[in-house]
């Protein structure tokens, strides 16, 4: 049974600003300990695939956050949701106590599924009640 859906989108100039007017200060808020690797490696291909990635993380945190109902709020943290992608390359979400243990008490999983054009993002979460 579906528990809630959610959708973000983000201008990748938005991105732009933003680490423009924060620096790596965002980066840090945003990015979680190993997806800030990731992100490095992005960035040493250049600022355009540095943006796409940091939007991408940040539309779909947002869209999981959504879809819980929450919003980034309590337990639900830019630091407590981790974008990783499975073997054929699609993005699974990885969850950080306490808010894996919670999604695991209410029998949870959240589905996402990202796009991203040159200037947009959009990311779509759907929490599935399992239990």
């Amino acid at each position: 049974m579906i528990r809630g859906i959610g959708c973000d989108v983000v201008e990748v100039s938005r991105v732009a600003d933003v680490l423009g007017k924060h620096g790596e200060r965002f980066v840090e808020r945003l990015l979680t300990e190993n997806e800030r690797p990731l992100y490095r490696k992005r960035k040493a291909l250049g600022d355009s695939h540095a943006l796409a990635f940091v939007a991408s993380r940040w539309a779909v945190k947002e869209a999981v956050s959504k879809a819980l109902g929450t919003g980034i709020a309590e337990d639900v943290t830019f630091q407590s949701m981790e974008v990783m992608h499975n073997a054929k390359g699609a993005p699974l979400m990885l969850f950080k106590d306490p808010l894996k243990e919670r999604l695991m008490q209410e029998g949870l999983f959240v589905h996402v599924s990202i796009t991203d054009e040159k200037s947009v993002v959009a990311a779509f979460a759907v929490a599935e009640q399992r239990s």
